[in-house]
């Protein structure tokens, strides 16, 4: 896909050097003077022509010096490019500065190999006792936006297919469930020809690297991540030599705009599916519990005693699959093991292969498929059509014309039961030769077995309700596009987090030990539409930490092209592989391959006026379920990374006050179970916290452009006040200063044409404080 152009003439107006000057006026706001949008640049005469050059030559002079100066100084922590003006002690005001040249030069360079389109910002400030501190805002989009979710979409296809030949074994079978499964047969080849669609745009795409928010409802790019960039913040203290790196990645909600919301969101779906309510909705299940009944997609299943037939049917099926992939993996470290005369290795293996081969024993003993394959075995032996319970259709008096094959090779689910139990024990006091002919056998017995709970899974899914069918499809084809959507963005984050970062073996140690913090947090507000992109949002969030994600060695790209990330499994079963800088994985893990789960949490809190009619009308009850929830989880994971040993020291910010982890917990939990409307202190306490402990970090909204920027460069603000002790008369300033000359405002227009944020005077009153944008920023623009 080649590089976008958009924008190319206004990158090249602000690169072209000069900063940005301030009036009186301006610095009194905190804000820089620009043309207002629209109106005519004034004329120039030949004196101020000579006098804009002759500014440029001494402008240029001073960069030159910085540059020098700055590749004298040598530090480990990465600093941040002089701007192209200084700054004076003590100076009253702000002075923002347009990215040069060279600035939008090291940002390419910083954020190699992975992002594109890099957009530089750079801000002189002040520090409390008066000492200079410098600022610079990077802004770029990534390749991984198209790439990864053709990736996803391919391996959903692929899960949608084995449905698909389900559903076809049972074609046989007369009138009318023959009606039936044709139904359910077109069904599914609709939605692998629609994965087909979205997988041939995607690939096609000539545009630039992100999905702009102004097309999010575009079926055909639904799979894409809205408006997904890089957002960091690089700043240092070069008097106190210290200095900070903060990265956000900002992307719109994982939610399915193409599928609207007429039954709201993923939990929504579970509550018509299950019959529970949602969490906070009264008496509830817990969140986890809820988020299972959605098993039906294909990720996980709820205990038998309480699940309905489908999920029993699932369970089996993902049970069986993954016994399967275990005693296959162990049957060929058997074989190795026999080769080289490992004695040691064999018992071990010979253990994993015995237990796994009597967990198929025990799937295949489950109620569902007994009845199914019982059921299937009588009809066969009689004459007499099927009763597979509860179809919508009157008494049957047809006959099956024959058996599924799945059903006849083996007859039934005892013979697939007995093939991998038989083939196991073989296998286990196999030797030698006869060692490689058994291997063969338990294959052929856990293919055998696996067959026979697919086809327990069609029937049971043949016997709903016509509307529960539809209901759970929709769910299905939901489910992947808000998934796809979350493994997007958490892959990008962790990349950053091994491209474009210094070195860390202590991140590395804690990845390998425990596995990363996600922790996302959201704008929405839980009314209307936004509180079906909060239920989206808990599903697709939570189904992060079924997906495994494996480090490889890899080498930087030569080209333009970015580091290959590789995909495997499926819906439930998904492993990524991500390209590291084979550096990396040297020292003390040289030869180990790292694998973990990452440990991912989700905050939100609404703040525009939707957020305010829900806490007037009592709907927020949901949501405070949600952070109760993803603030047990965050807890858990402070104590895991302070046990294990790889809990991240604190900055050295000279600040003997800023509190430790563990107060930002207590405080944190003490702030969720106040209450309190629009309680924004929860998503700040909660972004330190993931700071802390070496997270990584997510911003959404409805698409990342306008509450997204209020949060990220509040953030920013804090951090420099927090860590670099940015003086306290200056914070309003440099607030204001980003959002008005930064680079949310560059990233407005990428997406909507036109610098500004999408607010309105009404939604902005009822905002808090230092979330409002500042005069002259906001509109009514499309969003």
């Amino acid at each position: 896909m080649p590089k976008s152009k958009s924008g190319d003439k206004k990158k090249k107006r602000e690169s072209s050097g000069g900063s940005v000057k301030s009036n009186s006026k301006a610095k009194e706001n905190g804000t820089s003077s620009a043309p207002r949008e629209g109106s005519a640049p004034p004329k120039q005469t030949s004196n101020s022509k000579e006098k804009k050059a002759e500014k440029s030559k001494k402008k240029e002079k001073i960069q030159s010096e910085d540059v020098q100066k700055s590749q004298s100084q040598s530090s480990s922590s990465p600093k941040s490019t002089k701007p192209g003006g200084s700054s004076n002690k003590g100076k009253s005001g702000l002075e923002s500065e347009s990215s040069s040249v060279k600035e939008v030069m090291d940002a390419m360079d910083e954020l190699k190999p992975l992002f594109d389109d890099p957009w530089s910002k750079s801000y002189a400030l002040v520090q409390e006792d008066g000492s200079d501190l410098r600022a610079r805002e990077l802004l770029a989009d990534t390749q991984y936006s198209f790439q990864i979710p053709i990736r996803l979409i391919e391996l959903f296809s692929k899960d949608e297919a084995e449905l698909l030949d389900e559903m076809k074994q049972l074609k046989s079978l007369l009138p009318p469930l023959s009606d039936l499964v044709r139904d359910a047969v077109r069904r599914h080849e609709d939605i692998i020809a629609s994965y087909s669609v979205s997988k041939t745009t995607l690939k096609a795409h000539k545009g630039p690297f992100f999905k702009r928010s102004t097309v999010k409802g575009d079926p055909s790019l639904e799979f894409v991540p809205v408006n997904l960039h890089l957002q960091r913040l690089v700043a240092d203290a070069p008097a106190a030599d210290r200095s900070v790196i903060h990265d956000v990645i900002t992307v719109g909600a994982f939610t399915a705009f193409s599928q609207k919301f007429r039954d709201g969101g993923l939990l929504q779906y579970a509550e018509l599916l299950g019959g529970r309510p949602v969490p906070g909705g009264g008496p509830c299940c817990s969140l986890p519990r809820m988020v299972e009944r959605l098993a039906a997609g294909g990720r996980t299943a709820l205990d038998g005693d309480k699940a309905s037939a489908m999920y029993q049917a699932e369970g089996v099926v993902q049970a069986i699959e993954e016994a399967r992939s275990r005693i296959l993996e162990a049957c060929v470290g058997l074989l190795e093991a026999e080769k080289a005369d490992d004695s040691a290795a064999i018992p071990a293996l010979v253990k994993i292969i015995t237990a796994e081969s009597s967990r198929v024993d025990v799937a295949l003993h489950s109620p569902v498929v007994a009845d199914t394959h019982q059921q299937l075995a009588s009809s066969s032996a009689t004459g007499a059509a099927p009763h597979l319970g509860c179809l919508p259709v009157p008494p049957l008096a047809g006959r099956l014309v024959s058996l599924p094959a799945a059903a006849a090779a083996p007859a039934d689910w005892r013979s697939a039961a007995a093939a991998v139990s038989a083939a196991a024990a073989g296998l286990c006091a196999a030797e030698g030769a006869a060692l490689a002919a058994a291997v063969p056998q338990l294959r052929a017995g856990c293919d055998a077995a696996l067959a026979a709970a697919r086809l327990a899974r069609a029937t049971t899914r043949l016997r709903e309700q016509r509307r529960t069918q539809l209901l759970r499809d929709a769910a299905r084809h939901r489910r992947d596009i808000c998934f796809s959507h979350a493994v997007t963005a958490a892959s990008v984050g962790l990349l950053t987090r091994l491209w474009c970062r210094p070195a860390d073996p202590a991140f590395m140690e804690q990845l390998a030990s425990v596995g990363p913090l996600l922790q996302f947090e959201g704008l929405l507000s839980y009314y209307g539409h936004e509180a079906g992109m909060v239920q989206d949002m808990v599903v697709a969030v939570q189904d992060l930490e079924g997906v495994e994600f494996i480090l490889e060695p890899a080498a930087a790209p030569k080209g333009p092209g970015v580091p290959e990330v590789r995909l495997e499994g499926g819906r439930g079963r998904l492993q990524v592989y991500l390209p590291t800088p084979k550096a990396l994985l040297a020292g003390k893990r040289a030869g180990k391959q790292i694998r973990f789960h990452p440990r991912p949490v989700f905050f939100n809190v609404g703040i525009n006026e939707q957020a305010t009619f829900s806490e007037y009308v009592g709907g927020t009850g949901p949501q405070r379920a949600f952070n109760e929830d993803s603030f047990r989880q965050l807890a858990d994971y402070v104590n895991l990374c302070s046990e294990q040993g790889v809990l991240p020291k604190p900055p050295s910010s000279g600040d003997e006050s800023c509190p430790d982890v563990g107060d930002l917990i207590i405080q944190l939990g003490q702030t969720i179970r106040s209450g309190r409307p629009k309680e924004v202190k929860i998503l700040q306490l909660a972004s330190q916290i993931c700071r802390a402990v070496s997270g990584i970090r997510f911003c959404s909204c409805k698409s990342a452009k306008d509450r997204t920027s209020m949060s990220v460069t509040l953030e920013q603000v804090n951090i420099l006040s927090r860590e670099l002790q940015l003086a306290s008369a200056e914070r309003p300033r440099a607030l204001a200063l980003m959002r008005t000359d930064g680079a949310r405002r560059r990233n407005a227009e990428k997406n909507v044409g036109s610098p500004r944020f999408s607010f309105n005077t009404l939604q902005l009153l009822t905002m808090p404080s230092e979330y409002r944008a500042p005069p002259g920023t906001y509109g009514a623009v499309e969003s």
